[in-house]
């Protein structure tokens, strides 16, 4: 037989071999059908090339005591923000920003989970340049459903401000707000110009009532009888510079915003973990669990529901703290779509010891479906607490009630709250 004919022979037997097992590699790699995608099961899907949630030998939380914690269900779906909201003045130069007019909306939403008395925009006002004669910030004056007298002299105000330089807007109300009003910050001013425009929410501070602005730290140190702040302290200290780790994650979707998102959350993290002695530190960059196979279904009030596409962490102080960001979509009552930006919230003791107690809290609700797989250990721990209590929509926060400070925490579910710690004056 003549070489060329043995050659072409050869080739033939090639493609026929080579053509098979195209073929059968097709069949074992082809997509599923519609009726097997329905009965796939939510899956947790771990970023790669990610760290550990947290170093070797490093568990969560402080081990604080939590048997004087409580839940209270709070499903509500009703989260309706006013038309009003967020509107701008002609002085911003654009009346149509959707950034500007975001950020407030989602200011008011904040609001709405934390209970606050919010009953739309005060008057009809705009958002504009505060003080009109020289502005150091953007606000929007918001009305409130209780009549409390306050230093403004409008005992239903409620304060919506963002920094000129920064991207959120921020509430101030409350004892925090009637201290606001008080000429105790740079140069014996009040507002925007005194202390600036509020980095973060009003927080417990070392059992006092406090809130990051700019220009310092307010801190209310006693309340009055009335309900007013009584003693106020203004501290004009420097906020440094967060740690270059925070926010740190691998490339990928949403990734840019979650940093950013992250970093947005030093100003409490400080004010939360830092003491003259001790430093913040980050213990491993973040690490991401995504709800691969179909959003993880998280109920949200009787006719509301949250839809988890994954959740990003951080540890912090060895453990004692996680920043949490949870990447969702929800809709409430008659399928009202709930405007929910992407938000880092501060998990702390007795908090974070409670998410991840193997027993649940007095008055917990029945947990709901978990993720069919997990990321395991810690992770396992995590995704149960949130089953029953959904994920946290604030960072820990305070109450007045009945002449002390309960400091409480927002989940999906409800609340987590404390006892009081401060008596008034």
């Amino acid at each position: 037989m003549k070489p060329e004919r043995l050659f072409f022979q050869y080739m033939v037997i090639f493609f026929i071999l080579f053509t098979a097992g195209v073929f059968f590699a097709a069949c074992a790699a082809s997509p599923r059908s519609a009726g097997e995608a329905e009965q796939e099961e939510v899956s947790v899907k771990k970023e790669p090339g990610l760290y550990g949630l947290l170093p070797e030998n490093v568990l969560l939380g402080s081990g604080a005591d939590i048997s004087a914690l409580r839940f209270v269900p709070d499903e509500t779906a009703s989260f309706q923000i006013p038309a009003g909201v967020g509107l701008l003045g002609l002085e911003s130069g654009d009346s149509a920003d959707p950034e500007l007019n975001r950020s407030f909306r989602e200011a008011y939403l904040e609001g709405l989970f934390r209970n606050l008395p919010l009953a739309g925009v005060l008057g009809g006002d705009l958002v504009h340049g505060w003080p009109p004669q020289s502005p150091a910030a953007w606000v929007q004056n918001w009305q409130g459903t209780e009549e409390i007298p306050n230093s403004w002299g409008l005992p239903s105000l409620i304060l919506a401000v963002q920094s000129f330089s920064g991207y959120r807007a921020f509430i101030v109300q409350g004892i925090l707000m009637d201290a606001y009003g008080r000429s105790a910050g740079i140069g014996r001013t009040n507002g925007a110009m005194g202390y600036g425009a509020p980095l973060g929410e009003d927080f417990l501070y070392e059992g006092q009532a406090a809130q990051r602005f700019e220009k310092g730290l307010l801190i209310v140190e006693t309340l009055r009888d009335d309900g007013r702040a009584g003693r106020i302290r203004f501290d004009p200290a420097e906020l440094p510079p967060p740690p270059e780790m925070l926010g740190v994650f691998a490339e990928g979707p949403e990734r840019e915003r979650v940093s950013e998102a992250f970093r947005a959350a030093w100003p409490l993290i400080f004010d939360k973990l830092a003491s003259p002695s001790t430093e913040v530190k980050v213990d491993a960059p973040g690490t991401a669990l995504l709800f691969s196979a179909s959003p993880w279904q998280l109920p949200l009030g009787e006719a509301g529901r949250l839809s988890l596409r994954g959740v990003y962490m951080q540890s912090l102080a060895e453990g004692r703290a996680l920043l949490f960001l949870s990447d969702y979509s929800a809709s409430g009552t008659g399928g009202t779509v709930i405007e929910a930006g992407l938000r880092a919230r501060l998990l702390v003791s007795p908090f974070l010891d409670a998410l991840i107690a193997e027993e649940a809290l007095p008055g917990s609700p029945a947990p709901s479906d978990p993720p069919g797989e997990s990321g395991g250990g810690q992770l396992d721990r995590l995704l149960e607490g949130l089953t029953r209590y959904g994920i946290p929509l604030s960072d820990p926060l305070f109450r007045a009630e009945g002449g002390s400070y309960i400091e409480a925490q927002r989940f999906s579910r409800g609340w987590i709250t404390g006892n009081g710690s401060q008596e008034n004056e």
